[in-house]
């Protein structure tokens, strides 16, 4: 028999993929399954919450639609159980065809309840994985460059002097946190903005990110808004109102392109003032904005996001109309709201939340550490880890939700942001000190990977580390960019929170293994394999709390 192929570029969309095609090949050749009326299949396969039945599923609700023309009774019938067997038995038959199946695939059986159970060959598996994390290095969860282009446009205070690269840098959020003048709800949306621009750029988007601009002159408005085609909606209504006040009847607009309700334009837009005897309004000065910053030619493949406080979203819904009014621009707009904070304090300053949190953080690190950490490095680590547990705060939370948050709250190493800092430094240290052991002679250097005998990781917290978590970390990065529209799709929602949910999970799923498992273990010969296949599994782990981390724009500590 000619050697297999050793698949080591795994991604749980791959597997999941190849699974969902075998499922799909054994039902056509039962005649029960045809392409048309059944869409994408790629959701048919799908993670075991408990490892005793498998690692993978392929949900009953998917072999319903096929199955149940033969068995109505779904759930007892003999005759179904009977097929699902049959089916089974074909995939497990018709996967020894494919070098790749075999692989990955150990072992399928049917369960009780309906659903078909997969077991993974882990060994394998951890092989695939750690050796691609392994391979990308800060680069893994990311993908090459698309011809896609996203306009952020932020409607949160925001540094007009800081440019695209400056923003996802993190020397952008150490500048952002000396604007004394920046309150936490202003804070909220421009960290908002920096993580959507980093993970939308990690995706392979170019991203650009627009702010509000500065008054306009009066001739400028007039060669936009005294334009032919805008004239007809054009009023100086009301009729007490100034000579030089000018609205626009958007609602007669809005009505004619059928954008009112259902997730479009709100019904109670109607006529909108964007001048006035003293000048511009603040829409109108958006709207002269927008037509400077925002591409009016439509643009393939290219998106405008509005980031916007609830409080400000129905006047920026406005001012989108009225700049399709006036530009007839068909470029893709949505409005992505975020409510703002609840604090103790009538308007808590940026500066002072970051200021009393550090020195939380510096306390709970000195009861901790006691003597043995230097001031200046103490200093370092409470600024880092404030800043942690602050992102932490303001991004774990849906957007649209209230963020409710304390100037005293707690910064100890239990809270979100220092825990998953803290867990960083921790497989930092246990690294360093294995380099340093191997520079002393104890240990010997760690082997190439493939050398590597994986088959020695039988503990179950090891395999959760791998298979829910580092090889989950790129469909994570996917889910947590992709904006869910709402009907018409001018306003959309986004679930970043579940990247830094993913970043906690991940740190405490650590915490506890760390607490069970020795991973550096006595320079004997018969213990060294054990040793490098858990080296390498934290080794990975840690370059995926640092690719998260980097997203956040949050430097991790390797040591504390």
């Amino acid at each position: 028999m000619a050697e297999m192929k050793v698949y080591d570029d795994a991604s749980l969309a791959i597997i999941e993929g190849l699974i969902s095609k075998l499922t799909v090949a054994v039902l056509t050749k039962r005649g029960l399954y045809s392409s048309s009326g059944h869409g994408d299949h790629h959701q048919t396969v799908f993670c075991s919450k408990d490892s005793k039945h498998g690692d993978l599923l392929i949900r009953k609700e998917f072999l319903r639609e096929f199955l149940m023309n033969v068995a109505k009774d779904f759930c007892t019938s003999d005759k179904f159980k009977a097929l699902l067997g049959e089916l089974v038995h074909d995939m497990t038959y018709l996967k020894t065809s494919s070098e790749e199946l075999q692989y990955y695939l150990a072992e399928i059986k049917p369960s009780s309840v309906g659903h078909i159970n997969v077991w993974l060959h882990r060994p394998h598996c951890f092989a695939a994985f750690i050796g691609k994390v392994t391979r990308r290095g800060v680069n893994y969860g990311t993908v090459p460059a698309m011809q896609k282009t996203i306009h952020l446009y932020s409607h949160d205070f925001f540094p007009r002097h800081v440019s695209i690269e400056h923003c996802k840098s993190e020397k952008y959020c150490k500048e952002f946190y000396k604007l004394s003048s920046h309150s936490v709800n202003q804070a909220r949306g421009v960290l908002l903005t920096s993580l959507l621009c980093n993970l939308l750029t990690a995706i392979g988007y170019t991203v650009v990110i627009i702010n509000d601009s500065t008054c306009y002159k009066e001739p400028l408005f007039e060669s936009i808004f005294l334009a032919p085609k805008v004239l007809k909606y054009i009023s100086n209504q009301p009729a007490e109102s100034s000579p030089n006040t000018c609205c626009v009847e958007l609602k007669e607009f809005l009505s004619e392109r059928n954008l009112i309700g259902r997730g479009g334009y709100s019904g109670a837009i109607n006529k909108v003032t964007v001048k006035c005897e003293s000048g511009l309004t603040p829409t109108g000065n958006k709207v002269m904005d927008m037509t400077k910053t925002i591409p009016v030619k439509t643009l393939p493949n290219t998106t405008v996001i509005h980031i916007v406080h609830s409080q400000m979203s129905y006047d920026v819904e406005k001012a989108i109309a009225i700049f399709l009014l006036v530009t007839d621009s068909n470029v893709q707009q949505n409005i992505l709201v975020h409510s703002g904070i609840k604090s103790d304090d009538k308007e808590l300053f940026f500066s002072q939340l970051l200021k009393g949190r550090e020195l939380l953080s510096m306390e709970a690190c000195r009861v901790r550490y006691s003597s043995t950490i230097a001031d200046s490095h103490l200093e370092n680590v409470s600024s880092k880890m404030a800043e942690a547990s602050i992102k932490f705060d303001l991004l774990s939370v849906d957007p649209k939700c209230q963020v409710h948050l304390r100037r005293h709250q707690s910064a100890d190493l239990r809270s979100n942001g220092s825990f998953v800092l803290y867990n960083y430094a921790r497989i930092a240290t246990i690294m360093s000190k294995f380099e340093a052991a191997i520079k002393k002679g104890v240990y010997p250097p760690l082997p190439i990977l493939s050398s590597i005998d994986f088959s020695l990781l039988t503990d179950e917290n090891e395999w959760i580390l791998l298979f829910q978590y580092v090889a989950a970390f790129p469909s994570v990065l996917k889910e947590v960019t992709t904006l869910q529209k709402q009907g018409l799709g001018l306003y959309v929602t986004s679930s970043i929170k579940k990247l830094c949910l993913f970043l906690v999970n991940l740190a405490h799923e650590f915490s506890v293994y760390y607490s069970k498992v020795k991973i550096l273990l006595e320079p004997q010969g018969h213990l060294l394999p054990l040793m490098y296949a858990r080296l390498a599994l934290v080794s990975s782990v840690k370059q995926v709390l640092y690719n998260g981390l980097k997203l956040l724009s949050i430097e991790p500590i390797d040591q504390l």
